[in-house]
């Protein structure tokens, strides 16, 4: 019970005070004034690896539950959930909190580089960017349009819920409103910079 409990607090922590799991310091505007030189920010390595013993607190904390020999089928079988959830999501935290996920910004357009996955969106596919929470927790994230999501289920999941189709996965030492503004404004800046189209038929 201190093992779950502990791991309750830490997460009501880290979402009043997110600055405590920050790496470094990063001054958003002394980004900005590095465009159009492309810049990459990337994940809370120590964020990812405090939740991931946070999560695994949690399986364990679960999984003493289960050693009562009391409880009927259907609390166990709540129980294993959780215990798979939490458990399961440790070695994936483990892998960001080494690997990490970047954010690369650049002239033409955002990469977003998740362990060996790498997507380049192109500012002129993206909306603004806009600091948002995610109910019922009220989760902080940086939220924005990507028009090649389309109708996809998660996109419209996203649109339903937070009124955006997509979410950047973390905030890459920022805040979400420094990080919004930092994007927003880069964006600005590449589509000013960018050269304008050439009439049909030239």
């Amino acid at each position: 019970m201190l093992v779950f409990f502990g791991a309750c607090t830490a997460v009501f922590v880290a979402q009043l005070w997110p600055q405590l799991l920050r790496s470094e310091a990063i001054d958003a505007d002394l980004l900005l004034a590095r465009f159009p030189v492309p810049v990459t920010l990337r994940s809370g390595r120590k964020r990812n690896l405090i939740m991931a013993v946070v999560s695994a607190g949690f399986a364990f904390g679960v999984g003493a539950l289960l050693r009562q020999s009391d409880l009927a089928l259907p609390m166990r079988l709540v129980l294993w959930a959780g215990v798979i959830l939490f458990g399961g999501g440790v070695p994936l935290l483990l892998a960001l909190a080494i690997k990490g996920t970047s954010l690369t910004l650049s002239a033409d357009g955002l990469t977003l580089t998740t362990l060996r996955r790498s997507q380049m969106m192109r500012w002129s596919d993206l909306s603004d960017f806009t600091a948002a929470r995610v109910p019922p927790a009220g989760t902080p994230i940086v939220a924005f349009d990507y028009a090649p999501a389309g109708g996809a289920v998660l996109a419209n999941a996203n649109s339903r819920l937070i009124g955006r189709n997509s979410t950047l996965p973390d905030q890459f030492d920022l805040g979400t409103q420094e990080l919004a503004s930092l994007l927003s404004h880069w964006r600005e800046r590449a589509l000013e910079a960018a050269p304008a189209p050439s009439p049909a038929g030239r």
